[in-house]
């Protein structure tokens, strides 16, 4: 027997053959005249093949990602042989009607996910019949879709008219009062005064879409990063747009590839949206770790549970040059590149430069642009130093991308236990892994599958990242476990 493979892990793999899964997909209205949902027309979709239950769930999948604040779902239902009594199914699934999936709990009390529905469709072909497909988006879309139009045009339509200066002197005065000002803080007012504008200002708004978010998202929906704060004050923060997105006005302000915004769903079943800059510092790069607080939740991959994987390293996108700049100041970001070069004057804000690395891929920089200001240019420069670390950082987080495995992993769903999420850490060949995106799927007759996109995967041993290396003897050992496996197989204990 091979080191590791005790017979506590055989009997927890013998648990996972007895699995039988019995997936539940509730539908349901709601009515926003009563902030009720209409139960007594719910529909039930079960994996079922009897006569009493014809309409069968034929297969579902939803997916997470951190580079997604809204999800996904779909949904394909087999209504069995066509005929009247089936096509009713079809026209009661509506757009906005709530999606519940329970992929775990059989009593259908807590959800793995909740969606909205955007679209259905028939499907036919010859010979298979018809299908029936459902697909939508996490609830935590509705923050997407609310929005109020600045359009002339549409004032003018509406005989209401919104001055955008007095929003932004608004919001900004509020802000000013804040110190520190914490990333949390900006976060919650800016969605307080998009909801409160779009009150006011009905006619130009989707202001009924709040009484969803409410029902389905609550009051306490963001999840942001405690202790968080932004470094210059705000200006401008409504930057101009013809229309006012609550995504867009935070994206200006917590850029991306700097932080993360994405959807997930919580062990109580509550849709949640999470905001956080990138953990990717690492301890022995001297700075406060955020991948080692997420190693302590690591989840260590089973290889009985592995159905199959393909990694890589790409040259793809390389990065050789890291700057960061801030919007509304008074040195223009042409400027400041040419002052960051020099010794003296305003040159406090250097680029980092990988020299190495520039030396064969030449100049390919990473320019991150942040919304705020600095009084004049006194302000700029004693601000530089902080650019200056940030920049360093910026080289550390996406300097050794060509260094990195990325691809997908794809796992067996215990359903008795809690999956792998986007957002967190998975250790697999020896390695770690980023996991960048999660997506839950199953067919009828089969078992679900969790599919894992990963990035960043390397060696952090020593508590800052190196490449992963002997990736082939890596997998030979893997190799030898699932050979194990079916060695336990040929004896009459079956380990899947």
């Amino acid at each position: 027997m091979l080191k590791g493979l005790t017979d506590a892990k055989i009997l927890k793999h013998l648990q996972y053959i007895s699995q039988a899964p019995q997936p539940i997909v509730r539908i349901v209205s709601f009515d926003p005249k009563t902030n009720k949902e209409d139960t007594k027309n719910t529909i039930v979709l079960r994996p079922s093949d009897t006569d009493k239950e014809k309409n069968i769930l034929q297969s579902y999948s939803f997916k997470f990602s951190t580079s997604d604040t809204d999800g996904s779902f779909s949904l394909t239902l087999y209504p069995g042989n066509v005929g009247i009594e089936e096509i009713p199914i079809f026209d009661m699934i509506k757009p906005l009607q709530i999606v519940y999936i329970y992929e775990r709990d059989k009593e259908a009390k807590i959800p793995d996910f909740v969606g909205v529905i955007n679209r259905k469709k028939f499907v036919a072909q010859a010979g298979s019949g018809l299908r029936i497909s459902v697909t939508g988006k996490s609830v935590a879309s509705f923050i997407s879709r609310f929005k109020i139009s600045l359009d002339l045009n549409a004032m003018s339509l509406t005989n209401q008219m919104i001055e955008q200066t007095a929003i932004n002197t608004e919001l900004t005065t509020a802000l000013a009062k804040e110190n520190p000002l914490l990333v949390s803080t900006v976060i919650k007012k800016i969605w307080e005064k998009t909801v409160e504008l779009a009150k006011k200002a009905f006619k130009l708004s989707n202001f009924g879409l709040e009484k969803y978010i409410s029902e389905y998202l609550g009051s306490d929906f963001l999840d942001v990063e405690k202790g968080l704060k932004i470094k210059y004050p705000l200006a401008s923060v409504f930057n101009g747009q013809s229309t006012i997105n609550f995504w867009d006005i935070v994206g200006n302000i917590i850029p991306y590839p700097v932080y993360e915004k994405y959807a997930y769903i919580n062990e109580k079943g509550e849709t949640k949206l999470k905001i956080r800059e990138v953990p990717f510092d690492c301890s022995a790069d001297g700075y406060f770790s955020t991948w080692d607080n997420l190693e302590k939740d690591m989840t260590e991959l089973d290889p009985a549970i592995i159905k199959s994987f393909d990694l890589e390293i790409s040259d793809d996108e390389v990065y050789t040059a890291f700057f960061s700049h801030i919007v509304g100041s008074p040195i223009d970001i042409d400027k400041a590149l040419r002052l960051a070069a020099q010794t003296d004057g305003y040159g406090a804000n250097e680029v980092s430069l990988y020299a190495t690395k520039a030396d064969i891929y030449g100049y390919s920089p990473l320019t991150i642009s942040f919304n705020g200001y600095g009084k004049n240019e006194k302000d700029y420069k004693d601000g530089g130093e902080k650019l200056t670390d940030f920049n360093k950082r910026l080289e550390l987080w996406y300097g050794h991308l060509d260094e990195m495995f990325k691809g997908t992993i794809t796992l067996s769903t215990i359903v008795r236990e809690q999956m792998p999420m986007c957002g967190e850490i998975v250790s697999f060949l020896g390695g770690e892994f980023y996991v960048n995106e999660t997506e839950h799927s199953w067919s009828f007759g089969g078992n679900p599958e969790t599919k894992l996109t990963v990035s960043r995967g390397g060696d952090y041993s020593t508590k800052k990242f190196a490449p992963l290396k002997n990736i082939t003897k890596r997998y030979s050992i893997f190799k030898k476990l699932l050979e194990t496996k079916a060695l336990f197989d040929l004896n009459g204990i079956k380990l899947m």
